[in-house]
Order: structure tokens, then sequence, then C-alpha cells
């Protein structure tokens, strides 16, 4: 019975009360039934308890990657979603979104985001692909790159995986 006591307490509904409305005795069985309903229902909805932002971070996650649950147990899934959020809040919404669908396009990494662990380190330790191509001392922009591929003023050494202009 005690293990039930807090839960009932919490959802505003007292052993006193309880005791009346039923007037029998063991109340066990009862009050699990209550708390089963009541704890059902949480679960059908889903802004049920907690911060919004948290719920709404937790949602809009599982509908990008196609997810049912998480690995993680509710208790750790509210401090990962919390910690997301805080992440949110640091990062910008452009960047984090931008974290969020270059991880989603990886075939490798979208299969482990089940796990709001590596989800979060994933996002936060994100390193972005860079602007720019060094070609024998030269940057040149990747859009520059494809053009003079596509021309065939540079081309890709197998051997040393590098790019190298072409001697005329």
């Amino acid at each position: 019975m005690n293990e039930y006591k807090a839960s009932v307490n919490i959802i505003g509904i007292t052993l006193e009360y309880l005791d009346k409305y039923r007037g029998k005795t063991p109340r066990s069985k009862y009050v699990k039934k209550v708390l089963d309903e009541h704890f059902a229902k949480i679960k059908n909805d889903s802004n049920g308890f907690g911060k919004k932002d948290i719920n709404n971070m937790l949602n809009n996650i599982k509908k990008k990657f196609e997810l049912t649950d998480f690995k993680e147990s509710g208790k750790w899934q509210r401090l990962y979603g919390n910690h997301l959020l805080n992440l949110y809040k640091k990062l910008g919404q452009e960047e984090f979104i931008k974290r969020v669908r270059a991880i989603h396009s990886d075939n490798f990494r979208r299969k482990l985001c089940g796990s709001l662990k590596y989800l979060y380190t994933e996002i936060k330790g994100f390193v972005p692909e860079p602007e720019y191509i060094e070609v024998k001392g030269k940057r040149i922009t990747k859009e520059e790159l494809n053009l003079k591929l596509q021309s065939g003023e540079i081309y890709l050494d197998t051997y040393t995986n590098t790019y190298e202009y072409k001697l005329s």
C-alpha cells in the first residue's frame, strides 16, 4: 500500500477519500485500479505531465525519426529532453535543426537515434562540413569544385585521394 501512497497524493486523491468512497478493506487493489486508469490516461495524452517544452521536444524527435519510444526510461527521457531543450536554446533554432537534419540524412546515425543520449551527444559534438576544399593551396567552394570537375580542369587522384589540377 505504501508504494501507491505517494502516487495517489500526486493525482489529488487521498487514501481517506478512497476509504470513504469504497468503504471496504483492503484498499490496495482499488488504489492500484485508480492509479492504472490515471496513468493510462496520462500516457495517451501527449501533454499529460511535465514541462510542455520538453514534451514537445520529445514528440518532435519521435516524429522526425519515426520512433514509437526511446531506449531510455521515462526519467532519463525527461532528463535528456531537458538537455536537448537547453542545447536548442543555446544553439538557436536554425543551427539545431541543421544538425538534426544532418544526423537524420546519415543512415548510420539515424539507426542509432532511438537513444536520446546518443542523439544529444551527436548534436552537441556535431562537426560541420567545411565550406571550402583546398586544392594545391587554393581554397575553392564545393560549387566551384563541381564545375571544375565537370569541365575537366580538376581531377581526383584516387591513389592519394586528393584533388589535382590537370597539367596542360
